[in-house]
């Protein structure tokens, strides 16, 4: 997979993670919109890892905690 193409896959994702949410959110489905920020996360790591491997993150990863 081509940069072009790698960088157009995951603007995909990232878009397709953020309809997730907002359908998610609009039904107050707390799994699913669980489901669709991991998958945003995982969008971000993976295009972060290929495009801008020397960016720092502090050493840290920003994990809300909720309450069941």
């Amino acid at each position: 997979m081509g940069r072009d193409t790698a960088w157009q896959e995951f603007s995909m994702r990232l878009t397709d993670g953020g309809l997730a949410a907002l359908d998610a959110a609009r039904a107050a489905d707390q799994r699913a919109l669980q489901a669709a920020g991991q998958a945003i996360v995982d969008t971000c790591f993976g295009c972060h890892d290929m495009f801008k491997p020397d960016a720092p993150t502090e050493g840290l990863l920003h994990v809300p905690h909720y309450e069941d």
